[in-house]
């Protein structure tokens, strides 16, 4: 059966494209258009399609009326609205899914998100406030986030409770409404968010005995589960226990939760397993279990032989393939810092061509902090081989990174101070300074090299 569709946008092109793109597909039929959302609402009411795709701006009724209209006629049409905006942080959309609009996408996306919308807000299911909620929380417009997870939660949604819980936990002071709000994802049946209370238990003083029970009923849930809801978390919440028993001095216990989970096809537990064995100075052993880990196909670990080994003043090979391997398998931050620990051992040897070759792979994929040290080391390197002009296009991209940097850190700062004293104007300069004294401290030292 097709969905019977109206086009409501006051830019004939935009009607005429998506148009286009939903008559190449076979469930889709466009009943009607209208150019303004009185007539949006006039054709709604005589053809009485499934969707309505409403643009936000129209003249003489916009998108965001015109879905209150429609969604307060008495009796109810079978209509969903569907609103289409230019940007995705817009304020009328906010407007819009409070008059009742069912979902909302960009003019720009992609014709398959646009096809999938509409099938998403036909069948009634459209997550259009999570959607939002978790779109804000990315853009760092935390307020905004937290309203729209609370309207998405209100239907019971459990990923809406755990996201809305997870937002909160950054907030000082309101650790008791994330906890509330982790509560109530459980209790509607998201159980992912077993493991996130469990780590907001942890870091509260007291309180480790209560995280070390929530973790262990996470364990039990994904255990028995079907493989779908419960099991997505069990990893973490065997490694974070792990992790908690060890911090209380319960090695043995860390070791036994460590071993069970291997036992149970958590192969990613070797290399917690091999963390603590090393933190407990048992270097064999942790030897042992790193390669394990490895050879279950977790190239991260090879990171952590690396160090390892290299502590040991191993042979230099050695050392040197483990962190090849983290370089070529792992995730871009720990395939970055295996690349700093091998530049390092390069320049020690003398081959600069090589641990160049290690700084740039930096440069291109770690994140800023890393991406500052690398440009930094890169700069000084080619201070030595007398390329000044190389040196300072690196310094420029060392304080590019320590700029945008310093930048999160405040933002974080400022998060986490809820009430900050009076500041004088003078004091505040200098606390702005001192914010990113030590990167700006580093690169006016290498640009002072650079000039001599």
């Amino acid at each position: 059966m097709s969905v019977r569709v109206v086009l409501a946008d006051d830019q004939d092109l935009v009607r005429t494209g998506v148009r286009m793109i939903l008559e190449a597909e076979d469930d889709f039929e466009i009943v009607g258009e209208a150019r303004d959302g009185g007539e949006a609402v006039a054709k709604c009411r005589r053809l009485r399609p499934d969707v309505v795709v409403m643009d936000i701006r129209m003249p003489v009724l916009d998108g965001v009326e015109a879905t209150r209209q429609l969604t307060a006629l008495d009796p109810p049409l079978p209509t969903r609205v569907l609103m289409l905006t230019t940007y995705d942080l817009d304020e009328y959309v906010f407007a819009a899914l409070r008059a009742g609009a069912a979902g909302f996408l960009l003019k720009h996306a992609p014709s398959e998100e646009l096809v999938a919308g509409i099938r998403t807000v036909a069948a009634g299911d459209s997550g259009a406030w999570l959607e939002l909620g978790m779109l804000l929380a990315r853009h760092g417009a935390r307020a905004d986030a937290e309203h729209a997870l609370r309207e998405a939660a209100v239907g019971g949604d459990g990923m809406a409770w755990n996201n809305l819980g997870w937002l909160l936990v950054d907030d000082p002071g309101r650790e008791r409404e994330a906890e509330a709000a982790l509560r109530s994802a459980i209790a509607a049946g998201y159980e992912p968010a077993r493991v996130n209370l469990g780590w907001l238990l942890a870091r509260q003083p007291g309180r480790e005995r209560e995280a070390e029970a929530v973790y262990r009923d996470a364990i039990a849930v994904a255990a028995s589960s079907d493989g779908k809801s419960g099991a997505t978390g069990i990893a973490s919440a065997w490694s974070n226990l792990g992790l908690l028993l060890s911090e209380a001095g319960r090695e043995d216990d860390a070791e036994a939760v460590y071993r069970d989970a291997i036992a149970t096809g958590d192969s990613s537990a070797w290399l917690d397993l091999g963390a603590l064995a090393e933190r407990r100075g048992r270097n064999a052993e942790a030897e042992a279990a790193y390669r394990e880990a490895i050879a279950a196909g977790h190239a991260d670990a090879a990171l952590s032989l690396g160090v390892l080994l290299s502590r040991q003043r191993r042979r230099g090979p050695e050392v040197e393939q483990a962190y090849r391997l983290a370089m070529e398998g792992s995730e871009a931050n720990v395939a970055s810092l295996a690349a700093l620990r091998l530049a390092s051992l390069l320049e020690r040897r003398r081959d600069r061509a090589a641990a160049r070759a290690c700084y740039e792979f930096v440069i291109e994929r770690g994140s800023d902090k890393t991406v500052e040290r690398a440009a930094l080391k890169l700069a000084a390197l080619l201070v030595e081989q007398n390329d000044r002009s190389g040196a300072r296009a690196f310094l420029n991209v060392a304080a590019e990174a320590a700029l945008r940097e310093a930048g999160k850190q405040n933002e974080v700062d400022d998060r986490r101070t809820s009430a900050p004293p009076p500041v004088a104007p003078v004091e505040a300069a200098s606390a702005q300074a001192r914010s990113t004294h030590g990167p700006l401290r580093r690169l006016r030292v290498a640009l002072l090299r650079v000039r001599r």
